[in-house]
């Protein structure tokens, strides 16, 4: 049963509270799977979800499949020669998220009809508040919805844990992973703030696709937990890519730079001079809850003055798109969400 639909959100006529045995929170893989085995038990289920985009969870939406489906759009573009040239990359890219978006899109509807058609399921889209230790009100697009359960299960996930760098939060074109996947259009050049699994994942993937990608790396760690010759071979193959490193880069500033892209201030540790870059993109490398990337540490000295000279390799402006990313985690393969 359901009181909304993936593109439509109503609530009940005959009345604005529900009385049920178990009310989930978030309609992520953990909340799913429960709602279906307290079902199958005979028990009566509300799930709550604050976005119709988010159906399924994470790793349908905006994780795993989503991510896989562009790396391999990404690598046939590379192995067809698609990437040589500025017309066939953007051809590529467009048909890339197009596929990705119609995989979401099927997996995330898949996914919702699993439980709304069920006879002991209510899906409702709304945020969802505690009114009280049993009690909660979902506010939904037309008016809010009161349920009341004996138990209440919270699925909510997590959010992106951002860096705190001056104007990150205020320039356009600065990004998470979640947007990244979710572009119109290809960008030029991107710069990936920290160096982590998913950060190391997307420069792979905007590389095959012919971005010219830079990871900045806050220290001179490369994939510390991972053993010396694994971290060296991964490298040896991004830089193969053509993906560019630049290590013990302490982000200092993001702004919108004159001709639309971004800038970046980055002091660089051993340099006697900072450096100030443009750019397309520029993933910040905050992670979820959880952070796979860390954030840029607070400098133990002074950095040194900043200098306005371009750092190479330099991002060009591409004048719709200027994105600054953050990276997340790295599952391997693409494979149908059944749960």
């Amino acid at each position: 049963m359901s009181i909304s639909t993936p593109n439509a959100i109503s609530t009940p006529s005959t009345s604005p509270t529900i009385t049920t045995d178990a009310l989930i929170i978030g309609f992520g893989k953990g909340g799913k799977t429960l709602a279906a085995k307290l079902s199958a038990a005979g028990r009566k289920v509300v799930v709550a979800e604050a976005s119709a985009d988010m159906y399924g969870g994470t790793c349908i939406n905006i994780g795993c499949l989503p991510s896989k489906s562009l790396i391999l759009s990404a690598e046939q573009a590379r192995r067809d020669g698609a990437n040589s040239t500025p017309e066939t990359r953007e051809a590529a890219f467009e048909a890339a998220i197009k596929e990705k978006r119609r995989v979401t899109s099927m997996l995330r509807d898949k996914n919702y009809h699993k439980l709304a058609d069920q006879d002991n399921i209510t899906v409702i889209t709304g945020r969802a508040h505690f009114t009280g230790p049993h009690s909660v009100e979902i506010a939904t697009a037309e008016g809010p919805v009161a349920v009341t359960a004996s138990k209440i299960f919270i699925n909510t996930g997590a959010t992106p844990r951002i860096p705190d760098i001056p104007g990150i939060h205020t320039t356009p074109g600065v990004y998470t992973s979640t947007g990244l996947m979710d572009l119109d259009d290809m960008p030029q050049r991107l710069v990936i703030i920290g160096s982590g699994f998913i950060g190391l994942e997307f420069a792979s993937m905007f590389a095959d696709f012919g971005t010219a990608v830079t990871v900045l790396q806050h220290n001179a760690e490369f994939l510390p937990r991972e053993d010396a010759d694994v971290a060296a071979a991964i490298r040896a193959q991004l830089e193969a890519q053509g993906v560019k490193f630049l290590f013990n880069a302490d982000t200092k500033a993001i702004a919108p730079a004159a001709d639309g892209g971004v800038r970046l201030s980055v002091a660089v540790k051993g340099m006697t001079r900072g450096a100030s870059q443009a750019c397309d993109s520029t993933p910040a490398a905050p992670g979820t809850l959880i952070p796979i990337s860390p954030a840029p540490p607070t400098l133990q000295q002074p950095p040194a003055p900043l200098a306005t000279r371009p750092i190479t390799p330099r991002c060009h402006t591409f004048k719709r798109n200027h994105q600054t990313m953050a990276s997340r985690g790295s599952p391997s393969r693409l494979k149908p969400d059944s749960a």
